[in-house]
């Protein structure tokens, strides 16, 4: 007789049960928006995935809407559901591998603001808790799931500054140095009665900043500068371009800028990280000279015999 517990356990069917388990060990955020990309497909086939045929992903990847990245990375996510449930034996044929992901054309050139488009962003904010997000944002280099997770624990105070332990993409901790300045300035929008747990960057109620809400915040800053298709990821592409021409040489380190590289240099265009090499004349050939074993080698033969 099955135990109690068992009957009382909400059935799930075998499709949930497969993306449960491909979405096993992955990140929230993660796991939140490839769940998203998944539930989206089969409630647009209204079938099992046992019963998904080319065609179904097919007609599905050429109705969807948004940006060329969105989309195959929407087709990048099935794909890789439909693929994983043939390596566990859930399903019998991987429909996704006969459809080609192409390679989109890379537009991270057009993602990437100036120094002076992030400042003037920030400076026109009005309100000092939305500010300190930005500048948190810009000069930590923190995503922005980064910066909502960020508590006061995560913290530790320097002489001069401090040092965030950031817990991030792939699971992994790194630690940021936060200026003197940026540190007063968190310091100041900080809760009198906080705690380790308290946000870094409350919400406007104290509580943790949600990720939509931050999206908005930063949304609404950049349209307020005339930069309306700014998202907080250019903050973080901006920054690491800066420190990328600097490792470089192509640029000085200025008053402003954040005190220290962020912890993985990007992927940036050449052009941006790549020295302007001046055409130089080619060098003239030099003269063609004897080698110097050939040179005792003809004086052997023409020294005089001194036979008798």
């Amino acid at each position: 007789m099955a135990p109690a517990t068992d009957a009382k356990r909400p059935r799930i069917s075998d499709d949930d049960r497969l993306v449960n388990m491909w979405l096993h060990n992955r990140s929230a955020n993660t796991s939140r928006a490839y769940r998203a990309d998944v539930d989206a497909f089969r409630q647009w086939t209204g079938k099992p995935l046992a019963d998904v045929v080319l065609d179904d992903l097919q007609g599905w990847f050429d109705g969807l809407t948004g940006s060329d990245a969105t989309r195959r990375r929407k087709l990048a996510s099935v794909k890789s559901a439909l693929a994983f449930g043939v390596r566990v034996g859930f399903l019998d044929v991987d429909v996704g591998a006969a459809l080609r992901l192409e390679r989109g054309r890379d537009r991270l050139s057009e993602r990437i603001l100036t120094e002076e488009d992030v400042k003037r962003i920030i400076e026109q904010e009005p309100c000092p808790r939305k500010r300190v997000a930005l500048r948190v944002l810009y000069f930590m280099g923190l995503r922005i799931s980064e910066m909502c997770a960020l508590k006061w624990r995560d913290m530790t105070r320097r002489q001069q500054g401090g040092v965030a332990s950031v817990f991030g993409k792939g699971n992994k901790t790194r630690h940021v140095l936060v200026p003197a300045k940026l540190w007063k300035e968190i310091v100041a929008v900080r809760a009198d009665d906080w705690r380790p747990d308290t946000p870094v960057v409350p919400g406007h109620d104290g509580s943790p900043l949600h990720l939509r809400a931050a999206h908005r915040l930063v949304k609404r800053a950049a349209k307020r500068a005339g930069l309306p298709d700014a998202s907080a990821h250019w903050f973080r592409t901006c920054l690491r371009s800066i420190w990328a021409m600097v490792s470089s040489g192509l640029m000085q380190v200025e008053a402003g800028t954040p005190s220290s590289p962020p912890a993985i240099m990007p992927r940036m265009p050449a052009s941006m990280t790549s020295p302007v090499v001046q055409p130089t004349r080619p060098a003239l050939p030099a003269p063609m000279q004897r080698p110097e074993f050939c040179v005792r080698a003809t004086q052997a033969k023409t020294r005089p015999s001194m036979a008798i």
